[in-house]
C-alpha cells in the first residue's frame, strides 16, 4: 500500500516508522527546516522500542511530484486541515481514502467538501510525541492500541479491513470502531478538557490532578463537554468521567498536553476546536460550558502564535 503521511509530526512520524517498516510506500509531507532536515540526514523517531535507524523516506512539500496513493493519513493541527486536504488532491485517486487524526470532532465535516464525501475515513489517535528539533521526533512511549477509525457511516468497510491489517502487521492496532461517533467524541472530551485546563495553568498533568480545585475544575471541563455530547445524540459511555480519572491518575506526572507546548514556544494554538468548540457546539443545542467557555476566553488571545499583550 502508497501511503502520504501529511504532517510529520509526533504523531505522523510514528505511523511513518511502523508502516514502512512492514513494508507499505511511505511518502512524508513536511514543511520548512523539518523538511530540509528530512531530506538532508533522515527522520530521526526516538522512544521506539526497539529503537529505529534514521528513515530514508520520499519527502516533500509538494505531494503532486509523487504521484498516486492509495490513502493518506492527515496529521495536521485543525487549523491547518483544509489547506493540507486541498494539497492532497492531486494524489487521491477515486478510489483513495484519507484518514482524519485530529483531536476535534470537525474534521470530517470540514475536509468532506473538500475531498468528497466518499474519500473520508474519520479517525483518532493515541499516539502523543513532538517534534523535538528538525528531522528530530520524539514518541512519548510505544503505544500498541494507536488508531481507532471509521467510515461515516461505521460500516465495516473492505479498505477499512485492509488498513487495519497493515497496521497490525506493523505491530500496533487500527480498530475499526462500531460507532465513529461515540470514538470521536470521547476522545474530543478527554483533549479539550485535558488539554484546555493545563494550558490555561501553563502545568503539566501531575499538579493539575493533584490540585483539590485544579482537580474539580477539570471535572467540571469533563461532565461539561460531556452533557454536549449527549444533547448532540452522541451515545457517550456511563462512568466516563471516572475512566477519565483513572486514565489521567495513571499518567506521568510531567506529561504535558500539545498545546501547552505550543503555548510556550510561541505556536499556534488549537483552543478555537478544542475549548472553543464545545462551547459553540453547546449554545448550538442549548448547553451552557461556563469552564470551556473561560478557557477558550482565556487563550485565545494567544491562538495566533504571538504573546498577547
Amino acid at each position: 500500500m502508497r501511503i502520504a503521511i501529511m504532517g510529520a509530526g509526533g504523531i505522523g512520524s510514528f505511523y511513518a516508522a511502523r508502516l514502512s517498516q512492514a513494508g507499505a510506500e511511505v511518502v512524508l509531507i513536511a514543511r520548512g527546516a523539518h523538511l530540509a532536515a528530512i531530506r538532508r540526514e533522515g527522520l530521526r523517531v526516538e522512544g521506539l522500542d526497539p529503537p529505529m535507524p534514521p528513515l530514508r523516506l520520499p519527502a516533500t512539500d509538494r505531494p503532486a511530484e509523487f504521484g498516486p496513493v492509495d490513502a493518506a493519513l492527515l496529521c495536521t493541527k485543525m487549523y491547518d486541515i483544509e489547506a493540507a486536504a486541498r494539497a492532497l488532491l492531486p494524489v487521491l485517486r477515486d478510489d483513495s481514502f484519507v484518514l482524519t487524526q485530529q483531536n476535534g470532532v470537525e474534521a470530517g465535516t470540514l475536509i468532506r467538501p473538500i475531498l468528497g464525501a466518499g474519500r473520508v475515513l474519520d479517525g483518532v489517535s493515541y499516539v502523543s510525541g513532538h517534534v523535538q528539533a528538525p528531522g528530530v521526533v520524539r514518541v512519548h512511549g510505544e503505544v500498541r492500541n494507536a488508531i481507532e477509525f471509521g467510515e461515516a457511516d461505521s460500516r465495516p468497510s473492505d479498505r477499512a479491513r485492509r488498513f487495519a491489517g497493515l497496521c497490525a502487521r506493523a505491530g500496533f492496532t487500527a480498530r475499526i470502531a462500531d460507532d465513529i461517533q461515540a470514538v470521536l467524541w470521547h476522545k474530543f472530551i478527554i483533549a479539550a478538557s485535558f488539554a484546555g485546563v493545563m494550558t490555561l495553568t501553563r502545568l503539566p498533568v501531575g499538579p493539575v490532578r493533584e490540585d483539590p480545585d485544579t482537580r474539580r475544575l477539570l471535572g467540571a471541563a469533563v461532565a461539561e463537554a460531556e452533557a454536549v455530547a449527549r444533547a448532540r445524540g452522541v451515545q457517550v459511555a456511563d462512568g466516563l468521567a471516572e475512566e477519565l480519572f483513572r486514565f489521567a491518575d495513571a499518567l506521568p506526572a510531567g506529561l504535558t498536553a500539545s498545546m501547552l507546548e505550543d503555548l510556550l514556544h510561541g505556536r499556534r494554538l488549537e483552543v478555537a476546536w478544542l475549548s472553543g468548540a464545545v462551547a459553540r457546539l453547546g449554545r448550538e443545542v442549548g448547553v451552557d460550558t461556563p469552564v470551556h467557555t473561560t478557557i477558550y476566553a482565556g487563550l485565545k488571545l494567544h491562538a495566533g502564535g504571538a504573546p498577547a499583550r
